[in-house]
């Protein structure tokens, strides 16, 4: 079972992930996050996943998995359609967005079975300037 709880900055360097360098870039975004959670299994994080509001009614949103998510990620997945649930109902989003990395195919399926949609291609919005989709949940 997947435990959550509010987010703290260690929490990034406890994640065990191949993605560094989206770590370094989620990590630098943590300082204009609205809101962010830790996702626990047996008391170790293996997901994080938070909002920037742009302005009223449309946030971005972001999440690290660790590479220890295998095996759980069906719960990962709930929790994190839950979570778009609350923070539409607590914050009155009406649209998340999300960015991920044209080259990671399971970013890409994690954020359709969230019920995110593609909506197009963001041509270098990276820091090193590389292509990211843009995926968005529209209430």
């Amino acid at each position: 079972m997947i435990e959550l709880r509010d987010y703290e900055p260690e929490d990034t360097e406890l994640i065990t992930s191949r993605a560094r360098d989206v770590l370094y870039w989620n990590h630098s975004v943590a300082d204009t996050t609205d809101e962010a959670v830790t996702m626990l299994k047996d008391g170790h994080p293996v997901a994080i996943c938070g909002i920037s509001i742009l302005y009223p009614g449309v946030a971005s949103i972001w999440v690290i998995c660790s590479d220890d998510v295998r095996g759980f990620g069906v719960s990962v997945v709930k929790v994190g359609r839950s979570l778009c649930d609350i923070w539409h109902e607590k914050f009155d989003i009406r649209r998340f967005q999300a960015l991920v990395d044209v080259e990671i195919e399971e970013n890409k399926k994690f954020a359709k079975v969230c019920g995110f949609e593609f909506e197009g291609v963001m041509r270098k919005v990276t820091i090193e300037g590389k292509d990211m989709e843009l995926y968005a949940r529209v209430y």
